[in-house]
């Protein structure tokens, strides 16, 4: 599975559910890469963890809006 482009990232951070929650969408993104990481590890496979991280939480802050202190 390839990582999200650019598109694609901020369309998962601009949906309703998740605008205003970034740190709840970054907690559930966390505990999915858990699960990833658990899975892997289960079927055998010593996981990426920096391919992981990446894909699943790396862009995060490629998304962000500016801060207020950025606003001036």
């Amino acid at each position: 599975m390839p990582v999200p482009g650019r598109a694609r990232r901020l369309n998962c951070t601009s949906l309703p559910s998740s605008h205003g929650h970034a740190i709840a969408l970054a907690f559930y993104l966390a505990a999915n890469m858990r699960d990833a990481v658990d899975d892997l590890y289960s079927l055998g496979v010593r996981p990426d963890l920096r391919a992981l991280h990446a894909r699943f939480l790396g862009w995060l802050s490629l998304t962000r809006g500016p801060r207020r202190a950025d606003l001036g």
